[in-house]
């Protein structure tokens, strides 16, 4: 599975308090993060985030359905959870019951 973390470049002053309480709250995250951004690059010590830069020295339409269409395009997983870059994690997740639900689901 890989975890999308919708965004956009102006957003970009999020991105760090967002993960960083991602972070906290999924101390043990195994999955791969994509932040789904056009032209920015960003890492977070401690999570396995790619912020791949789709669209890096070409026009962006502003589109947030184009650029979630190159995303997924971009990602080899069976399994996508997409998270907004504005919903910040208030509590700790229970890994154990999030893993049921992922078995649930496949």
């Amino acid at each position: 599975m890989t975890i999308v973390a919708c965004s956009y470049d102006k957003y970009k002053d999020l991105w760090y308090p967002y993960f960083k309480f991602f972070s906290r709250q999924r101390t043990n995250c195994p999955y791969s993060i994509v932040l789904n951004a056009e032209t920015k690059k960003f890492e977070f010590e401690g999570l396995n985030n790619i912020c791949p830069q789709l669209y890096s020295g070409r026009n962006v339409c502003g589109y947030w359905s184009d650029r979630m269409i190159g995303t997924l395009r971009y990602i080899n997983s069976d399994y996508i959870l997409i998270i907004c870059d504005n919903h910040f994690l208030a509590s700790p997740v229970d890994e154990e019951k999030f893993e049921e639900a992922i078995e649930i689901i496949k």
